[in-house]
């Protein structure tokens, strides 16, 4: 009897089982679960780099912190080896010196010597006229300049001429810096036969400075 071969090597059960594998089972086999071990794997990386990243920072900030103590403290030895180049003491002494020096420039340059007043209204006066009282007054010290009254008294009225004549041409005697806007006024004959008169002026600050005074015109 000749044996009987069966068409098919593959059982029906297990086609059905691999059959099985088709349709909406094959969501949820092994490539669901090789993606979730993917993801959890991608998000343990990000995690592990976010760690070093961190870990790195406070390492960072820590040898910072040190590298800047550091160089505080090389600033301060170089600091104190160049102070040991130079003597503290000494240099403090000559800026107290010095601030005592412009204070005194200070008070010579402010000061004025009045008594060059008396030089100028020498310069300025005829021969034939004298004066018989002065008032001199201190002017705000923004304006730069003082107030100079005088009476005058002239021996006729061509000397109170002349003089008028003289102060009304200052620059040519070298005083027109000087003595600033000159006035005579109340010409009138007296009973000796005089004629007395008043001037008024204004005397630069410069020109009675007490520094002048002593180290002359040209000084600085």
């Amino acid at each position: 009897m000749e044996p009987k071969f069966q068409t098919s090597f593959i059982p029906k059960k297990q086609m059905a089982s691999v059959g099985g594998l088709t349709g909406n089972s094959i969501g949820s086999g092994p490539m669901q679960q090789r993606a979730k071990a993917n993801l959890a794997s991608a998000y343990m990386a990000v995690a592990i780099i976010i760690f070093v990243l961190s870990v790195g920072a406070i390492g960072g900030s820590y040898f910072w912190k040190s590298y800047l103590k550091s160089a505080n403290e090389t600033y301060k030895s170089d600091l104190a080896k160049m102070e040991e180049k130079f003597d503290i003491g000494l240099i403090e002494k000559l800026k107290a010196k010095n601030a005592q020096i412009d204070y005194a420039k200070g008070l010579v340059n402010k000061h004025v010597a009045v008594s060059r007043v008396f030089g100028l209204i020498e310069k300025m006066t005829a021969s034939d006229v004298r004066f018989s009282s002065m008032d001199f007054k201190g002017a705000p010290e923004n304006t730069g300049s003082y107030t100079l009254s005088l009476k005058g008294l002239g021996k006729n009225l061509a000397t109170v001429a002349f003089q008028a004549s003289v102060f009304s041409n200052l620059v040519d005697y070298g005083l027109d810096k000087n003595i600033i806007n000159p006035m005579i006024t109340s010409q009138s004959f007296d009973t000796v036969g005089g004629v007395p008169f008043d001037f008024s002026a204004e005397i630069s600050r410069d020109s009675i400075s007490y520094k002048k005074s002593v180290v002359g015109d040209s000084g600085n």
